[in-house]
């Protein structure tokens, strides 16, 4: 009876075990979909803003868009993780995305600062920078090697969209950033989705 007992116990606890390093590898995977889904809505604006009139009110959208939907997404990930730590036990500590949160809200005016002149580049299409410095700030928190190496990524099709962005508005050059974005909010979803089955194989 007590061998009975003890090899239901251990499969209890391998279970809670697996759940716990599913819980632990989804960390990796949310902030590559949500920033993924953030880019590919930013790429929408871009594109329909590209084919109307330039206004300074096309470029106040552009210009708040990545601070809010920078802060919107982190709110996501920072509930999430929340909601892990309760439940599974993962989720606080390193993983956790509150300090990140803070940091990004609070750092907004520098972030702001530091990227508007990227931002207005040829355009203003070159906006890459933002998700790529999130996810650097999100990998050096929780010290992810993978969403690093995709933040490293992301920061190098910045530069290429940058370039690309310097050059007149509507040009096939400034398409063809809108398009880099595209391309990146879609290997964004995939690598989230990919780290997501991963996680669901354990």
């Amino acid at each position: 009876m007590n061998g009975a007992t003890g090899i239901t116990d251990i499969h209890a606890e391998v279970r809670a075990l697996r759940a716990r390093v599913r819980a632990d590898r989804r960390t990796v995977s949310l902030p590559l979909l949500v920033f993924g889904i953030l880019t590919l809505v930013d790429s929408a604006l871009l594109a329909v803003i590209a084919t109307m009139p330039e206004s300074g009110g096309a470029k106040l959208t552009l210009l708040l868009y990545w601070p809010v939907a920078g802060a919107a997404g982190l709110i996501v990930l920072r509930d999430h993780a929340r909601r892990l730590a309760a439940r599974a036990g993962v989720g606080g500590g390193p993983r956790s995305y509150e300090v990140v949160t803070v940091g990004f809200v609070v750092s907004l005016p520098v972030l702001a600062l530091l990227f508007v002149p990227v931002f207005f580049v040829g355009g203003y299409w070159a906006t890459l920078a933002w998700p790529a410095a999130i996810l650097t700030a999100i990998a050096l928190r929780q010290r992810g090697n993978v969403v690093y190496g995709v933040a490293v990524a992301l920061a190098l099709a910045g530069l290429v969209q940058g370039l690309l962005a310097a050059t007149p508005r509507g040009s096939a050059e400034s398409w063809t950033a809108i398009g880099l974005q595209v391309a990146a909010g879609v290997a964004l979803i995939l690598g989230g989705r990919m780290a997501d089955r991963r996680a669901r194989a354990v």
